[in-house]
């Protein structure tokens, strides 16, 4: 059974917000364009809400999908957030729900560590790759977000308090960044709800421990077994995952290519919007240069 709200979601021509039953349960995603199919993944403790702008520019020529993660937004699964799996698992059961066998996927933060581990189980299923201030490439992370991984201090990390909220919202984008006011809200929606704020607890302890990324979660030695074009773009100013994880990738990966962006932080396609999509569409219209 699919749930759907009318046309034009977000202010976006053509976009719908729409929910399935899939093998592992519900997932929901918006939906735009027609075309070509690209599969945006959101960060930790955010919502498919994020990817507005790039939505609206990309699907004026392809088929767009944004689904919230397993535990995140309107999806369910907060429960069973005790490892990564369930989230590629939730990624993997709405691609076969939606006939997409082949793919474009794009990966922000822990959205990146899900589209890793997702073309490293699908190489066939994946077309180009792109990772955005990704999980999973190095073993440097925010002293926040090791602190998270602890069961009692991670509780306080992401707790829904307002101070908290703007804690992370102060680590994220690199000051003083022009983002856009209705992704702004829409973060603080999603960091205000306790609902919200367990799932985020749970997805780190997932991915993380307190010197580090998990095992698991560390993927620099595997971006080799991936075989379609990579392309890396990656925030200068990022406090939560550092630039200098970045050393060793062009080794470990000989087909990615790597765009950095001087004065931003973890979240280039909300702090250079025009041309992060402008970049992004080109690499999927004609690939790596």
């Amino acid at each position: 059974m699919t749930q759907e709200t009318p046309n034009d979601y977000l202010d976006i021509p053509g976009a719908r917000k729409e929910a399935v039953e899939t093998a592992v349960g519900k997932v929901a995603y918006i939906t735009a364009g027609s075309g070509p199919p690209v599969l945006l993944l959101h960060g930790l403790g955010t919502t498919s809400e994020t990817w507005g702008t790039t939505i609206q520019t990309l699907a004026k020529t392809r088929r767009v999908v944004a689904p919230d993660l397993w535990g995140h937004g309107d999806s369910g699964g907060s429960r069973r957030l005790r490892k990564i799996e369930p989230l590629v698992e939730a990624i993997e059961a709405l691609c076969d729900t939606l006939g997409l066998d082949a793919t474009a996927v794009v990966g922000h933060s822990l959205g990146g560590l899900v589209a890793i581990r997702f073309a490293l189980a699908h190489n066939d299923r994946v077309t180009k790759l792109a990772l955005v201030d990704a999980g999973g490439i190095g073993r440097e992370m925010s002293w926040l977000l090791r602190l998270a991984s602890i069961p009692v201090v991670g509780w306080l990390v992401f707790s829904p308090a307002v101070l908290v909220v703007k804690l992370y919202g102060w680590r994220v984008f690199n000051p003083p960044a022009d983002v856009n006011i209705s992704l702004l809200r829409s973060l603080h929606r999603s960091r205000m709800t306790h609902i919200s704020a367990d799932a985020v607890r749970k997805a780190v302890r997932s991915s993380a421990e307190r010197l580090g990324p998990a095992p698991e979660s560390f993927l620099l030695p595997r971006l080799h077994e991936i075989e379609v074009p990579v392309i890396v773009y990656w925030g200068e100013q990022d406090r939560l995952f550092p630039v200098s994880q970045l050393h060793g990738i062009t080794e470990a990966c000989p087909q990615v290519e790597v765009h950095l962006f001087p004065d931003v932080g973890h979240w280039p396609y909300a702090e250079i919007p025009e041309l992060f999509n402008t970049l992004l569409g080109d690499f999927l219209d004609n690939g790596p240069r």
